[in-house]
C-alpha cells in the first residue's frame, strides 16, 4: 500500500508541475496614461506646490523620503550645479513616484511636447537601482495634443516612433501658428494609421461640445480611439450617440 501511495502522490505532483508550466493568461498591470512633467508648465505640481515654487531643497527632502538618495547626502555637495541636480532630481522624483503607486508602465503625456520623455526614461534603471525594485519600469512616449475643437487628444506611441512623433508634432506646431489648427480626425488617423500609436480621450465633459452629435461619433463610434476618460461619472451616464 506504502508503494502504491508513493506512486500517487509522484503522479500528482507530475501533474502539478505539467499545470504549472501553462500559461497562465492575461495579466494585468497598472499604467498612468496621463502623466504630465515640468514639461507640461502649468499642469505640473511636486511636493504639493507648482514646480515653478518648488524649490531645491523641497526637491531634495522629496528625493530623500522616497528614498532615491541616502539621508546623509546633501545634493549641493556634489560636483553638478544646482541646477545639474535640479534636471536629474525632477525625472527621477516622477519614476520613483510611479514606482511607489506599483505603475508598471509610465506614459508621458505633456501638452503639446515630448521634451520631457528621454529625460525621465534616462534615470529609470538608476531609480530602479536605488530602490532596489524587482521590475524595470516600463516608459513610453505620448503626448496631449489640442485639437481644433479645444478637446485634447492623447497620443501614445512605440518608442521607435519617438523621432516621427515629434516630427508630426513640428507640422502641429506650424498648424497653429498660422491659425489652422488640426481636426480631432485628423490627429486620429494620423497616430494611428501613420505612427501605429494609441489614441485616448482624457477628460472629454471639460469641453461642452461633447454634446455635439458630429463630435460623439468622432470619438464614441471611432474604432480608432482606444479609451476615452471622464472627470464627472455622471456626465459618462448621460451621453448617448
Amino acid at each position: 500500500m506504502a508503494e502504491k501511495a508513493e506512486t500517487y502522490d509522484s503522479e500528482i505532483i507530475g501533474h502539478l508541475e505539467e499545470l504549472l508550466k501553462l500559461d497562465e493568461g492575461a495579466c494585468f498591470y497598472p499604467v498612468e496614461m496621463h502623466c504630465h512633467t515640468p514639461g507640461s508648465t502649468n499642469d505640473y505640481s511636486i511636493c504639493g506646490m507648482k514646480y515653478s515654487d518648488a524649490t531645491f531643497e523641497a526637491l531634495e527632502a522629496e528625493s530623500k523620503r522616497l528614498g532615491i538618495i541616502p539621508e546623509d547626502i546633501t545634493l549641493k555637495d556634489a560636483k553638478r550645479t544646482e541646477q545639474e541636480q535640479r534636471e536629474w532630481i525632477t525625472p527621477a522624483l516622477i519614476v520613483a513616484h510611479a514606482y511607489n503607486r506599483n505603475i508598471r508602465v509610465l506614459i508621458i503625456t505633456d501638452h503639446d511636447n515630448i521634451s520631457w520623455y528621454e529625460k525621465v526614461k534616462r534615470v529609470v534603471s538608476s531609480v530602479r537601482n536605488n530602490l532596489k525594485s524587482n521590475y524595470k519600469l516600463i516608459v513610453l512616449p505620448g503626448v496631449e495634443i489640442t485639437a481644433h475643437s479645444g478637446f485634447h487628444v492623447i497620443a501614445v506611441v512605440e518608442p521607435n516612433n519617438y523621432e516621427a512623433l515629434k516630427m508630426y508634432l513640428d507640422v502641429l506646431s506650424y498648424k497653429h501658428k498660422i491659425k489652422k489648427p488640426a481636426s480631432i480626425d485628423e490627429i486620429i488617423n494620423e497616430v494611428v494609421d501613420n505612427l501605429n500609436g494609441t489614441i485616448y480621450f482624457p477628460h472629454v465633459d471639460a469641453n461642452d461640445a461633447i454634446d455635439k452629435a458630429d463630435v460623439k461619433r468622432t470619438i464614441f463610434a471611432n474604432d480608432k480611439v482606444s479609451a476615452v476618460a471622464f472627470k464627472n461619472a455622471k456626465k459618462e451616464l448621460e451621453i448617448k450617440l
